[in-house]
């Protein structure tokens, strides 16, 4: 099976979609932002809007969706080593190294 490849970054990408991935009280946590149009000649970015940050795995699908409603790529900022190998292969642009996955804690996700 061929896995999707994802660059991994620091800082969001103002021309793609950036899934954010960290550690709150032992569980793995996620949110979204994504271009949008310009408004008065400035670039906007729009941001998934929940009561409480997303379990990482449903921030992955949701990023993975407005990615391709978009038709933008998707990155992803990963400091606490949340990410899942299930979800594809996680690099850094100028790195012949590919990221080692995490194994963090899933809360509440239901095996996802």
């Amino acid at each position: 099976m061929q896995h999707r490849r994802y660059e991994q970054v620091d800082r969001p990408a103002k021309a793609a979609v950036t899934v954010t991935f960290w550690k709150r009280h032992g569980c793995a946590r996620g949110t979204v932002k994504g271009p949008a149009k310009s408004i008065f000649g400035q670039p906007t970015m729009i941001e998934t809007a929940y009561p409480r940050p997303l379990a990482a795995a449903e921030a992955f699908a949701t990023g993975r969706q407005l990615a391709s409603d978009l038709d933008k790529r998707l990155v992803v900022i990963d400091p606490d080593g949340v990410w899942r190998p299930a979800w594809g292969i996680l690099y850094r642009q100028g790195s012949a190294k590919v990221e080692e996955p995490g194994l963090a804690s899933w809360c509440n996700e239901g095996g996802r």
